[in-house]
This record gives C-alpha cells, structure tokens and sequence, in this order.
C-alpha cells in the first residue's frame, strides 16, 4: 500500500495567537520601529521554528493499494508565469 504523509504542526491556545504576533512583529517592529513587538515576534518566529523542526507527527495525505505491474509517479507541476517573465 502506498502512502504519501506530510508533517503536520500542533495547535493550541498559544499556536492560535502565533500567527498574529508573527505578522505584527513584521509590521509593527520590523517596519514600524517597535521594539517591543520585534522582540515578541522574534520570540514566535524562533517558537515555530523549534515547532517545525521537533515535529515527529506524519499525516497521510494520500493512500492507494498499486497492484502488480501498477506504478506511482509523482511529479512537480511547472510554475504558471506571468505575463513577462522576471529577470
């Protein structure tokens, strides 16, 4: 049986505010000249990393039985491009 599986990340109370304090140290510290929040967000965008990195959980995505003779390809689809092509 084949099986396709990605890592998927937890959620939780905190993984729900992560994102937000993510984009605000983006906007608000980095942009804004907020140190509080550059700090905050540096402190959530180290937290996901840590997430993504210690993240043991796989989740299938994909299940098929092949029978004999039977193959799986799998291929990455081209990039769709714009109207100009970038430089």
């Amino acid at each position: 049986m084949a099986k396709l599986s990605t890592i998927g990340a937890r959620t939780s109370a905190i993984g729900s505010l992560l994102p937000t304090a993510r984009r605000r140290a983006i906007t608000d510290g980095l942009f804004g000249g907020n140190k509080r929040w550059l700090v905050l967000g540096s402190l959530a965008w180290a937290l996901r990393a840590y997430q993504y990195a210690v993240a043991k959980e796989e989740h299938v995505v994909y299940t098929a039985e092949l029978k004999p003779g039977e193959t799986l390809v799998l291929a990455r689809q081209a990039e769709k491009t714009g109207r100009r092509k970038r430089r």
